[in-house]
């Protein structure tokens, strides 16, 4: 659909060679790196070494055109919504805007949208539980929001308006957040019904089946996991998340 409006020709016309863009200085420009304060630094390094080797996932052209190809949206949703949410575990929120403060020049102003983990979708509530023996469904529903409660969890231990009030440690002005729900259709396939179920690589998070074995015997889990693959497998469901804009500026200098 793009090569119909726009030759490469023009296309090539209209874009900086990729050699030629440098949104930071690159890492020849030594000085530029040196006049950074040394917290400042300090902090962008470790920002670095706790992503390393995270792969952020491409958006290409074609991803996004298959909403209007085919009607599906979701593929580029998934990808857009991690690469959204890619500081979202950061457990140094403060340090965070500090260093976004830092490209600020005086009266300038700041606006990102990060979502907020502790709302996201509950998968309890995409089932009907009536069926349920005894108190199988409120014990389900109490071990899923412990996950979201767990306040050693940088993933999910804040909410929208920490941000705000983080924002204004870190010295930004005029703060204000504002709060969007949002939903996107979700396919519920083996593949997304295995990552819920999977034991979690070496130092990698718990899956949701091993937060639920936290407060859960094993027979309520198999009860539970097999309701989830009779009702959701193959179908697609409606997932909800909340979205927070946070809105700041830098004071006069």
């Amino acid at each position: 659909m793009l090569s119909e409006g726009h030759s490469s020709e023009r296309l090539r016309s209209m874009l900086i060679p990729r050699s030629d863009w440098h949104p930071y200085p690159t890492i020849g420009d030594a000085d530029a790196w040196r006049a950074l304060p040394d917290r400042l630094r300090t902090g962008y390094v470790a920002q670095g070494e706790a992503a390393l080797g995270y792969a952020w996932p491409g958006l290409p052209a074609t991803l996004f055109l298959q909403f209007a190809r085919n009607g599906n949206r979701s593929r580029y949703e998934r990808e857009h919504f991690a690469r959204r949410s890619a500081l979202t575990a950061q457990p140094d929120k403060t340090a965070v805007f500090h260093s976004l403060l830092a490209f600020l020049r005086p009266g300038g102003r700041l606006a990102l949208a990060q979502t907020v983990p502790a709302a996201t979708q509950r998968i309890y509530a995409l089932l009907d539980r009536s069926g349920l023996p005894g108190d199988l469904a409120q014990a389900w529903q109490a071990a899923e929001e412990a996950i979201y409660a767990d306040a050693d969890d940088a993933l999910v231990n804040w909410q929208a308006e920490d941000l705000r009030h983080m924002a204004l440690a870190a010295g930004l002005y005029e703060v204000s957040v504002e709060t969007v729900a949002e939903t996107s259709a979700v396919r519920i396939t083996p593949a997304l019904l295995a990552h819920w179920f999977a034991e979690s690589e070496d130092g990698g998070r718990p899956s949701y089946m091993q937060r639920l074995a936290q407060q859960m015997d094993g027979d309520a889990l198999a009860y539970v996991r097999a309701l989830i693959e009779r009702q959701l497998l193959g179908q697609t469901v409606s997932w909800g998340s909340v979205v927070a804009f946070v809105r700041g500026g830098r004071g006069p200098d």
